[in-house]
């Protein structure tokens, strides 16, 4: 069984500037950070209540988190998702055919993890990973961060995007789409946070553009905040770059864009509210 959204990783080049970054945007600054020698890596848990945020920093230049920087640059690596039995998991998942990496659990920061191969999930690299009690305690989150609230996937085909990550989470979807003018969005239930799929609609959106230029694949993540309007007024203060403050006079949603997060852009949303 699939419980929640555990983390998603960015892949960075160096972990001082990202870190001092997130700590002066989004006031994080209880900090674990590990090397990890099995997977070339060395890896900074950022705490949200209820997940993390991973920045890994390659220390094998050999590795695959090193081949991925060189071949895509700073950003979105995988997401994370914590399971009951991750041996359960990885041959139900065989039994269907779904492309893995690992055949069998490994140990990792997360816990006993396997990764799906991307072709698996429309160009989204998925760990797994069951808890074992050994995992390092997550620190304190920053005051005014609520949640994870999504991590978004741009896809190709919103239909068939839902039917292959219900076989993925071997759970069932309801496949409805909320149309917008540049996207369709839709939305799968991860414990307390979602999976969110966006299917461009405008040739000329940021999200086409994405498709065009990486094909399918990670494309942000959200955060939830106590008093959005309070945070957006702060950051502009500041002269970050904001995208898509909606509405400007007493904003639910924003992005901080990604020129400002190493080539993430991240999502704040008004804690309570939904897009659906």
């Amino acid at each position: 069984m699939i419980k929640r959204l555990d983390h998603v990783a960015i892949a960075v080049k160096s972990m001082g500037p990202v870190l001092e970054t997130y700590r002066r945007l989004l006031g994080f600054s209880d900090v674990h950070i590990e090397d990890v020698p099995q997977q070339g890596v060395k890896a900074a848990m950022l705490p949200v209540p209820g997940a993390e945020i991973e920045l890994l920093e390659p220390i094998d230049p050999q590795g695959a988190v090193a081949r991925f920087l060189e071949r895509r640059g700073e950003g979105l690596h995988h997401i994370c998702l914590e399971v009951d039995d991750i041996a359960d998991e990885l041959a139900r998942l065989k039994a269907t055919n779904v492309p893995l990496v690992d055949q069998q659990a490994r140990p990792g920061l997360a816990g006993n993890v396997a990764f799906l191969h991307p072709r698996a999930s429309h160009g989204t690299l998925v760990e797994l990973a069951q808890k074992t009690g050994r995992e390092p305690k997550p620190g304190k989150p920053p005051p005014g961060i609520t949640g994870l609230g999504h991590a978004a996937v741009v896809v190709k085909d919103m239909a068939q995007a839902f039917r292959t990550f219900a076989t993925i989470l071997g759970v069932p979807v309801d496949g409805k789409a909320l149309e917008r003018p540049a996207v369709k969005l839709g939305f799968i239930k991860l414990g307390n946070s979602d999976l969110e799929l966006l299917e461009p609609v405008d040739p000329n959106g940021d999200q086409a553009r994405f498709l065009a230029e990486r094909g399918e694949g990670l494309y942000h993540f959200c955060l939830y905040v106590a008093d959005l309007p309070q945070k957006v007024a702060a950051l502009q203060k500041a002269g970050v770059k904001l995208d898509r403050v909606r509405p400007p006079e007493r904003p639910d949603m924003a992005f901080i864009h990604q020129d400002e997060l190493h080539g993430v852009p991240v999502e704040l949303m008004q804690a309570g509210w939904h897009p659906r």
